[in-house]
């Protein structure tokens, strides 16, 4: 039987925790980031977090990848629309693409 030899830290104190509890003291709205499952459990529900790799977003996974050659499986780094951040701050569809303001 292995055993971890190394004990796990309090997810609090976890690296992905700790600039996504900062967000939610400091009242940031919107964070873009990837890693969306410790960042959305610690960030909270009143911050908006932009999935760069579209696992939960179902706007930016019908877009093209940013970078082909910069991915493992399941995790396409996503090309974020110019106006999606206004958009989510300003809660109005500032999206500059008119077809994709549209869609």
């Amino acid at each position: 039987m292995l055993q971890n030899l190394v004990p796990d830290p309090p997810l609090d104190k976890h690296w992905l925790a700790d600039n996504r509890l900062r967000a939610k003291e400091e009242g940031q709205d919107l964070l873009i980031k990837g890693g969306i499952g410790l960042a959305g459990y610690f960030a909270g529900p009143n911050v908006h977090i932009v999935d760069n790799y579209a696992l939960a977003d179902s706007l930016l996974s019908h877009l093209l990848v940013g970078n082909p050659d910069f991915w493992w499986i399941g995790h396409f780094n996503r090309k974020r629309p110019i106006g999606l951040e206004e958009s989510l701050i300003s809660g109005e569809n500032e999206l500059e693409d008119a077809d994709l303001a549209a869609y």
